[in-house]
């Protein structure tokens, strides 16, 4: 039989990331324009030096927000796939689970603070020696109800 694609990476959070970096890279460049733009006076020239720490603390944080969009870019395509028969392959963590070591599939689904549930997040798969979890993953629930389907016909 031939590979059945389980999981992809979620394109919708690329857009986290790039909303994420402009709104630092924003913060960076106000904060650095208040740093030597203000005219200040020589009595309350400290002003300057906040504004410069907050610009180097954004830019601190901008540069963590880039890291992760950098990492996150080059995850492969495909996070979780089947051989159709008795193992998946974890491409994220790079190992092959047989399905009748499989314990339980847990999902997590990304929420934005108003609650909505979007249908990408993690997925969690618990084995007796190891939990691997893959995140920025899509159909998360249909790749669970998949896997379970997997597990109960290799347990008959």
């Amino acid at each position: 039989m031939q590979n059945k694609v389980l999981c992809e990476k979620s394109i919708p959070q690329r857009a986290d990331f790039i909303i994420g970096e402009v709104m630092l890279a924003l913060f960076v460049v106000t904060a650095a324009v208040l740093c030597f733009a203000l005219p200040i006076e020589k009595e309350v020239e400290y002003i300057r030096y906040i504004f410069g720490a907050i610009a180097v603390l954004f830019l601190i944080f901008l540069v963590l927000a880039a890291v992760a969009h950098y990492k996150f870019e080059r995850l492969p395509s495909v996070m979780l796939e089947t051989d159709g028969q008795d193992r998946i392959f974890d491409v994220f963590d790079n190992v092959r689970i047989d399905v009748k070591d499989i314990d339980d599939v847990k999902v997590v689904h990304k929420k934005n603070k108003y609650g909505k549930v979007y249908p990408y997040g993690k997925i969690e798969i618990v084995t007796a020696r190891q939990t691997y979890k893959i995140p920025y993953a899509t159909d998360i629930d249909e790749a669970k109800a998949y896997i379970m389907s997997l597990k109960e016909d290799a347990e008959r």
